[in-house]
């Protein structure tokens, strides 16, 4: 064989190969058989229907189970509580209002922390008057930031004035422990 007869074998193999999956890719023209013509229409009367009539339709749903409220909020907690650092507003039966960060949640109850310190709530779900929601909490933020400043400038004194004033106790003979 020559070499140009080995060449044209060789491109009609590859293109035998390329072009076989390539057909096989391409889409097909939808049925023009549509099964929801064969449902029988909800007017007619049931003389007309006949016994060997079949849907081809699925069997209708049985109607979901009606959640209770404590399950949705149990449901919404578990989503929120993804978002570590998220803020949600919980408004209690009581009136009471707690905006914070849900540390832990429970089948029965959630905690929310309210405070810097750890300041935690424990919620019951059926205590809720609605279902917890995200909110920026722009005045918690702000609450929770001025604490830690606070609790910045309590250090930033109190070290330094311990360190002048521990000569003093020192020389006093004052017994610290």
């Amino acid at each position: 064989m020559h070499r140009s007869h080995v060449r044209t074998l060789l491109f009609s193999a590859i293109a035998l190969i390329a072009v076989s999956p390539l057909g096989a890719q391409t889409p097909q023209e939808p049925d023009a058989f549509d099964p929801a013509f064969l449902a029988v229409p909800a007017d007619l009367p049931v003389e007309l229907i006949g016994t060997q009539t079949q849907s081809a339709g699925p069997p209708p749903a049985a109607p979901a189970p009606v959640e209770s409220p404590a399950a949705e909020f149990r449901r919404i907690v578990q989503e929120l509580r993804i978002h570590r650092h998220q803020y949600v507003h919980c408004r209690l039966k009581t009136g009471k209002i707690l905006t914070g960060q849900i540390k832990d949640a429970g089948f029965e109850a959630f905690s929310i922390q309210t405070d810097v310190l750890g300041e935690h709530h424990r919620v019951r779900y059926e205590d809720l008057a609605e279902a917890p929601r995200p909110v920026p909490a722009v005045g918690t933020r702000f609450k929770q930031s001025a604490q830690w400043a606070g609790i910045g400038a309590l250090v930033a004194v109190a070290i330094p004035l311990l360190f002048v004033l521990s000569p003093l106790l020192y020389a006093s003979g004052m017994d610290l422990c």
